[in-house]
């Protein structure tokens, strides 16, 4: 049929051109015929269009991968997202560990040395050296506290917000991971001399 469209359209605009080139034609008739050609026209391409939807739907029931098939991927790439989060919070749980046993440890064995060397020193020059010592070694403990302690429960979480824990977090971690395993998208777009923008949007659902 649209075939058929197309090709009536063709001979009725051969005539309607040997018309008008042989004077035959008045200006009635050369407007009914140039209103009936438009019809046509649109006609045949509203046929073209549908047609081409048609083969691609065909197209993908016959050839693409089915409702299924779609679905059991989408489950298998969700269930790869989600066991690369469990990953890397058994990966942070023992980075923590290791931060604890080989920093925090450290430290605290070094500070009791100090102080065991002040209490026992004899020479009040060199016992305040060592207490001086310790007070670093404690100020710089204190700090490694305070970060291990911020990777388990970040603090600006219930002091400052949503927003603030959010940007502490983007600053340690690497969200994308996160992201996919809430079943999210993330986009990147960084274009050469301006700002950078990252868009991170998850389901509410």
């Amino acid at each position: 049929m649209v075939l058929g469209l197309v090709g009536f359209g063709a001979v009725l605009a051969g005539l309607l051109a040997l018309g008008a080139v042989r004077g035959s034609l008045g200006w009635a008739d050369l407007a009914g015929q140039v209103l009936l050609g438009g019809v046509l026209l649109f006609l045949a391409v509203q046929g073209v269009v549908s047609l081409a939807a048609l083969e691609a739907r065909l197209a993908r029931d016959c050839f693409g991968p089915s409702e299924a098939e779609l679905l059991r991927l989408r489950v298998a790439e969700l269930a790869d997202s989600r066991a690369a989060v469990l990953r890397a919070v058994d990966a942070e749980r023992r980075r923590i560990e290791r931060d604890l046993h080989d920093g925090v440890q450290q430290r605290l064995v070094a500070l009791r040395l100090l102080l065991a060397r002040a209490g026992r020193g004899t020479d009040p020059g060199r016992t305040a050296e060592l207490l001086a010592q310790a007070r670093r070694e404690s100020g710089e403990l204190l700090t490694e506290l305070r970060e291990v302690a911020w990777r388990v429960h970040p603090s600006a979480l219930d002091t400052l917000g949503l927003d603030e824990a959010l940007a502490g977090l983007a600053a340690r971690t690497a969200l994308r991971a996160r992201v996919a395993a809430l079943d999210g998208t993330l986009r990147v777009h960084s274009p050469r001399g301006s700002p950078t923008l990252v868009t991170a949007e998850l389901p509410c659902a």
